[in-house]
């Protein structure tokens, strides 16, 4: 089962997932776009992670991520657990939820991506 690490709308607009198989996945939400990084756990590469973990999602036509946030909203339930004030983040977060490897997580945010142009 998925677990909400870290969310904050405050101090930025983002959130930490740790998937089923100990993948985490930070999703970041700004005016600039949307970014999705992964990382493994433990200290060194969970401080490093964000900064230099693969990027999984990266769309900074904030447009485009929008038209992407509909689409994930459409193919995924939001989780209820999720009480998020940014729809986008809810969609991504959601989307993020249902996803057992960050390598899942790349694909179907490209996807629904290629689908909402």
């Amino acid at each position: 089962m998925p677990r909400l690490v870290f969310s904050s709308e405050k101090a930025g607009c983002g959130a930490t997932i740790e998937l089923d198989n100990g993948d985490t996945c930070l999703i970041s939400v700004a005016q600039a776009g949307v970014l999705v990084r992964s990382y493994k756990k433990g200290f060194l590469s969970g401080v490093l992670g964000s900064f230099f973990g693969p990027i999984l999602y990266n769309e900074k036509n904030v447009y485009r991520a929008a038209k992407t946030a509909a689409a994930l909203d459409l193919k995924h339930a939001q989780v209820a657990s999720f009480k998020f004030q940014n729809p986008v983040l809810t969609a991504f977060a959601s989307a993020v939820w249902h996803c057992s490897s960050a390598a899942e997580v790349a694909i179907t945010l490209n996807e629904a991506a290629d689908h909402a142009t």
